[in-house]
Parts: structure tokens; C-alpha cells; sequence
């Protein structure tokens, strides 16, 4: 039988209401959906500056692993991106993306991730938005892209999935 592997990506809405109906029902979708994987943006702590995370709520209720990394951090609070994985990662990094704004820096979130077929790298990301913000994506995409390559493009390197 051949190995396979369920990935999801998410936008979580930071803590935004309803959050925790928001929360009960990704939590019994993604039970369904049993990813392996499931790459975050906007997650936040619970109580905005601190602590445990949106990604950790749902992490507890897949019984995965969260991975955590701040992207940006304000005076009423913080947000970034978040991994789950079934087994704690091999390795992570976060790499802070170009054209960072005091309210709206942005980052690539990187996982190695063992599965049954081998170790492989999980990249989650959210950039910038604006419709006026299309050199900044831009750069942001090449910094992404060469992030990526530098995880290896090789025959015997980890395979990679962008989320």
C-alpha cells in the first residue's frame, strides 16, 4: 500500500467572534478530514499578548502537535502561523518576510515533518494583502521562494509542499 499524506491549510480569522464555534467546528472538520498536517495563518493566543494559541486548542483536540511562531506583535496583542503535525517536527525556522510594517510584518513558517515515507518539508505563509500591496508580495514571494530552495532541490533532499 502506498504511503500517502493529507495536508489542509487554514486561515483562522485571528480571534475574531465566534471564536470558539469557530474553533469546535475546524476542530470537527479537520477530525474528519484526519490531515497529517494542517498549516495555520492568523493564529493567535487566546488571551491576544501571550500563552496559548488558537493553533494549540486545536492541536489538543486532533491530539497533533502545535508549532508556534510570532509574526508580528502589537500593543494589544500578537498574531502569526502555526503548524500541527502528528509527530513534533524534525526541525523548524522562520524566516521574517521583506516589506515588514509596524502593524503587519509577515513570515514563512517551516516545518521538517517525519511521516511514514520519510521526512519532509511543510512551509505555511500569509502575505501581504492590500490591493495596492502587489510589490511587496512580490518580494515577499521571492524571499518565500529562495527559503525553499535553500531546504534542498536535490534528488535525495526532503520533498516540499507550500502552503
Amino acid at each position: 500500500m502506498p504511503a500517502h499524506l493529507r495536508i489542509v491549510t487554514l486561515n483562522l480569522w485571528g480571534l475574531s467572534a465566534p471564536l470558539g464555534r469557530r474553533l469546535a467546528l475546524a476542530a470537527a472538520q479537520l477530525r474528519d478530514l484526519a490531515p497529517d498536517v494542517v498549516a495555520l495563518q492568523e493564529v493567535r493566543p487566546l488571551d491576544g499578548t501571550a500563552g496559548r494559541t488558537t493553533a494549540d486548542e486545536l492541536a489538543d483536540a486532533l491530539g497533533m502537535h502545535a508549532t508556534y511562531r510570532t509574526a508580528v506583535t502589537w500593543a494589544d496583542g500578537q498574531e502569526g502561523l502555526g503548524l500541527l503535525t502528528r509527530a513534533a517536527p524534525l526541525e523548524v525556522r522562520a524566516l521574517p518576510l521583506p516589506e515588514a510594517r509596524p502593524a503587519d510584518a509577515r513570515l514563512l513558517l517551516s516545518a521538517l515533518v517525519p511521516t511514514a515515507a520519510g521526512p519532509i518539508w511543510v512551509h505555511t505563509t500569509h502575505l501581504h494583502y492590500r490591493l495596492d500591496d502587489g510589490v511587496a508580495r512580490e518580494r515577499q514571494v521571492v524571499a518565500v521562494d529562495e527559503a525553499v530552495r535553500a531546504c534542498g532541490r536535490g534528488n535525495d533532499d526532503a520533498p516540499q509542499i507550500l502552503c
